[in-house]
C-alpha cells in the first residue's frame, strides 16, 4: 500500500528499512521478508549493500530457518559474482 500511496519515485532505502522496523515491531515477519525482496528488486546497487547487511542480520540471527539462511548466502554470492563480471566480463572463473 505504501508504494501505491507514495509512488515508486519516493521509495528509498531509508523508508524501506524504517517500514521494516515497524513490521518487525508488530511481529509481521513475513511482511519484513516481502519488504526486503522488494528492496532487492528495485533499489540501486549502492543502496543494496546496506540493505543486504540489515537483511542478513534479520534472517540469520532473528527469524530464520536453514533454507532462509541458505537463501541469504546465495543472494550474497550472486551479488558478488555480478560485481566481478561487471569489472571483467571475460573472466571465465567467475
Amino acid at each position: 500500500r505504501a508504494i501505491k500511496f507514495f509512488g515508486e519515485e519516493y521509495i528509498n532505502e531509508s523508508l524501506l528499512l524504517e517500514f521494516d522496523k515497524f513490521e518487525e515491531h508488530q511481529k509481521e515477519y513475513n511482511r519484513c521478508q516481502m519488504i526486503y525482496k522488494y528492496a532487492f528488486e528495485h533499489l540501486s546497487q549502492r543502496s543494496f549493500e546496506n540493505t543486504f547487511k540489515v537483511y542478513t542480520i534479520h534472517e540469520n540471527k532473528k527469524y530464520s530457518d536453514r533454507t532462509d539462511i541458505e537463501d541469504v548466502i546465495t543472494r550474497k554470492r550472486k551479488f558478488q559474482y555480478e560485481e566481478e563480471l561487471k569489472e571483467n566480463s571475460m573472466d571465465y572463473d567467475t
